[in-house]
């Protein structure tokens, strides 16, 4: 007899890799903190974007990803890079499965302090019990 947990990974690997959906996108400087993107608002190339923690990507030189995940739902989000504001910045994926992404930069006055932040939460982690 197989046990549950090798079932469950067995099946998962197999059910993987039939279907995805496509999610799109734009990481852009949101120069008037409004989160909504103007004409004069640049995308941000090089930037990590992520479909919860399965699909990962680099933004291309105007700011657009594709992504391919699993399903529609979930949490899109990027990884901050320097010169913008720290925090978790995502959202949730609708229907539409596009998803444009914030990033507000960092004022003068930011850029000069000294500040190291990291954001550590997940509140939308999974326990899993690996007695089992």
């Amino acid at each position: 007899m197989i046990p549950m947990h090798h079932f469950l990974a067995i099946l998962a690997s197999t059910l993987a890799g039939c279907g995805s959906v496509q999610l799109t996108g734009t990481v852009f400087v949101d120069r008037n903190g409004d989160g909504v993107r103007q004409p004069d608002e640049p995308g941000v190339p090089g930037a990590v974007v992520a479909h919860e923690r399965s699909s990962f990507v680099v933004t291309n030189n105007e700011g657009g990803y594709h992504l391919d995940a699993p399903d529609l739902g979930g949490l899109v989000w990027v990884r901050v890079p320097d010169g913008f504001r720290p925090g978790a910045v995502w959202w949730r994926v609708d229907s539409t499965g596009q998803v444009d992404l914030a990033l507000t930069p960092l004022s003068s006055d930011e850029m000069l302090s000294p500040l190291t932040f990291v954001v550590a939460s997940d509140s939308h982690a999974v326990a899993t019990n690996t007695a089992d």
